[in-house]
């Protein structure tokens, strides 16, 4: 929101202009104001160990007949972030967070360590700004204002993630040191720019595979080296790693080790960074602890330290190094005075919504043959609770373009055709209706599929198939219909259960009572918002009785 109001997406001048004021607390204080392009940072309070500050700003955005001020929480929100980043220090939009988080007192409900403890400098009280600083958080504002869009947000994300670090510290040590990882990885998978080689690969693992690689060829050496290289955790490893290094000028080295007790040489860093990755996956996938070495408070002050001949970044260490890298990645990368953006789609509370099926399942007239999955998908959920919209003029646009579809199209065209004749009345069934579903009816049920399975519980197609062919298809379908994204077939939960039902029909008639009731504990655990027809279902089920589907279908239109 601080980036939209700075105006640069915006195409006209006809502007709703709001002036605003908020307030923020710090641990550091100035004597006059400090001006930046999106507002000024006005000290009020400066004698006191917490001081006050007025951030002043012109809420504006583009005149639309609606909005009229809006995001002001989320405006100073983002300010104060970028302030506790750019000083160095610790802004808060209440007082008492402030001396919560600078405290130099432990709590009896901590679990962690004293911010005071890792980092006096950025925590500290009473602490008076420099000059050089106020002019540095001046030309830093200016420079996220004018990043692009996209590098942005996931900058003030970023620098989120390491004000959230200080804050978790006092309660989990290991989480906050995730934290900090957090923010490089999610820079270096959005903004780096990482190709992995075999050498970055685990040593051991290379060298326990260069003792199989003696007995294969060539060429499948080549493509187990590839199928290791191109898998995620290497790659995320070694983006993280290179990332960090692309990013690290000498200052850090140099000038940047002033006060830093005893700072990490260059040739430890990537060894660290590989070791600080990989305390990071163990916290995450198995809650293992740092080494304890690490949170000693006498060794957490100093920057790096080696245990058990490896170095490893301390916490201190590590917010240093992550501080460096954000700051030289604001400045390398590329600034914008004005860009083409969709500003009102990132305003706070505006989130993305599917429309509900029968404010458009019905439209024809751009109707596609592409369209057919997500019709077809909607309209099902239409069906399952008995409220379907007139798709008369929907079903004629099929039977016109249905020959001139592509193959992949038309048996989603003819499934929804089908489908949607055999769920209304006889009056208003599309004349000749039959004729098409017999015309391609060898075309599309000469395989079975989870949609042949289905209009087979509406009295249509596959009997004579082998309920353990039934079985299977629904097992593929059920492992692969949230993988290919919106170009698959998707079935209510309650018709998924409808073809369990109706296979265990099937396996009862044929006196195969494992099948029978594999098929209808799936279909009670596939309906947790219908218990009526979960009673009905394991009534019938240790009874081992045939189910009435009819029943079933006609209990989806109430959940008690």
């Amino acid at each position: 929101m601080l980036q939209i109001i700075s105006g640069k997406f915006f195409s006209s001048n006809d502007l709703e202009i709001n002036h605003g004021k908020g307030v923020l607390f710090s641990n550091v204080s100035w004597v006059s104001k400090i001006e930046t392009v999106v507002g000024d940072l006005e000290p009020i309070i400066t004698q006191d160990r917490v001081a006050t500050y007025v951030f002043n700003y012109v809420n504006r955005i583009e005149r639309d007949g609606f909005l009229v001020r809006v995001g002001d929480s989320e405006i100073l929100e983002q300010f104060k972030i970028i302030c506790s980043f750019g000083f160095n220090a610790y802004f808060s939009r209440t007082r008492e967070h402030v001396l919560s988080i600078c405290n130099q007192n432990k709590s009896a409900e901590s679990n962690g360590v004293l911010p005071a403890e890792i980092l006096p400098q950025i925590v500290k009280f009473n602490r008076t700004l420099t000059l050089a600083e106020t002019e540095f958080l001046t030309k830093f504002v200016d420079e996220i204002i004018g990043l692009e869009r996209n590098s942005y947000q996931k900058i003030i994300s970023s620098i989120r993630t390491v004000q959230d670090s200080i804050e978790v510290l006092n309660y989990n040590f290991e989480m906050a040191y995730s934290l900090l990882v957090y923010c490089l990885e999610s820079l270096a998978g959005n903004i780096g720019n990482t190709r992995t080689t075999w050498n970055d690969i685990d040593e051991k693992i290379r060298h326990q595979l260069g003792v199989v690689f003696k007995d294969i060829s060539l060429s499948n050496i080549h493509e187990i080296k590839r199928i290791l290289i191109e898998s995620q955790h290497p790659k995320a490893q070694q983006s993280f790693i290179t990332f960090i290094e692309d990013n690290i000028d000498e200052s850090f080295f140099t000038s940047g080790t002033i006060n830093v007790q005893n700072p990490i040489p260059f040739s430890q860093l990537k060894q660290s960074l590989l070791n600080t990755y990989n305390i990071r996956s163990r916290f995450v996938h198995g809650l293992d602890s740092v080494p304890m070495q690490l949170k000693m408070i006498q060794m957490s002050k100093i920057d790096s330290l080696i245990v058990f001949g490896q170095p490893y970044l301390t916490f201190s260490g590590l917010f240093r190094l992550v501080r460096h890298v954000i700051m030289n990645v604001v400045h390398k990368l590329p600034k914008v005075k004005h860009e083409k953006y969709n500003w009102r789609s990132n305003l706070p509370g505006i989130m993305n919504a599917e429309l509900s099926p029968e404010l458009w399942v019905w439209q024809h007239e751009n109707f596609t043959e592409e369209q057919a999955v997500l019709r077809l998908n909607a309209f099902m959920v239409q069906l399952q609770i008995g409220k379907i919209n007139d798709l008369t003029n929907l079903m004629n646009k099929i039977l016109e373009i249905y020959s001139t579809s592509k193959k992949k199209h038309k048996q989603f065209l003819y499934y929804f055709f089908i489908l949607y004749n055999l769920s209304v009345v006889k009056e208003q069934r599309i004349p000749n209706w039959e004729k098409f579903y017999n015309k391609h009816f060898v075309e599309h049920f000469k395989e079975l599929s989870i949609f042949s399975m289905l209009l087979e519980c509406f009295g249509l197609g596959c009997n004579n198939v082998s309920i353990y062919y039934k079985i299977k298809c629904y097992i593929n379908y059920s492992s692969k219909k949230y993988k290919q994204n919106r170009s698959s077939i998707v079935l209510p939960s309650g018709f998924e259960s409808l073809i369990l039902c109706n296979i265990a029909n099937s396996a009862r008639d044929m006196w195969t009572s494992s099948e029978y009731c594999w098929c209808l504990n799936t279909a009670i655990s596939e309906l947790p918002s219908y218990p009526k027809i979960q009673g009905y279902i394991y009534g019938r089920m240790i009874n081992y009785d045939k189910l009435d589907l009819n029943y079933i279908s006609s209990n989806f239109k109430s959940k008690k």
